[in-house]
Formats: C-alpha cells, sequence, structure tokens
C-alpha cells in the first residue's frame, strides 16, 4: 500500500504544468473582472491541466483568489477566443 502512495505523489507531480495561466490582456473579449460572462466560462488549466477547444486560450479567471503571479501554481483558468 505504501508504494501505491508514492507512485501517486509521483504520478502527480509528473503531470503538473509549472507555467501559469497567461493573464487576461485588454484585447480579450473577457476582462479580468468577475462578470456573469467569467462565471459562465469553460473552466481550463488547474491541477488537471484541463485544455481548452481549439482557437481558444487558457487565462486565469478572475472570479477566484488564485493568484498565479503570486504562488498559485494550481490556479483555475477561463477559456476565451484568441
Amino acid at each position: 500500500m505504501r508504494w501505491f502512495w508514492i507512485a501517486a505523489v509521483v504520478a502527480l507531480a509528473g503531470c503538473h504544468n509549472s507555467a501559469p495561466p497567461p493573464q487576461a490582456s485588454a484585447s480579450s473579449p473577457l476582462s479580468a473582472v468577475c462578470d456573469e460572462a467569467a462565471k459562465k466560462a469553460q473552466k481550463c488549466g488547474g491541477i488537471a491541466n484541463l485544455a481548452c477547444p481549439a482557437g481558444m486560450a487558457c487565462v486565469d479567471d478572475p472570479c477566484d483568489s488564485c493568484d498565479p503571479a503570486k504562488g498559485g501554481r494550481d490556479c483555475g483558468g477561463i477559456c476565451v477566443a484568441r
């Protein structure tokens, strides 16, 4: 049983994407404000490293308190059009 937990920790550590999701920009369809569009947007990134559909980019979710610029390596994001 001990080996199972060690293998699980190693597997999860290997799957982690250490690059934080990019920040929303002024040209992004969604601003860095938590509005209805941001609340309804498809989720991405995070510890599960969820991908966005083709033609979309993952940006930091303005509706959560996680900040990738301040040590939040596993912050979730939202998908926005490129």
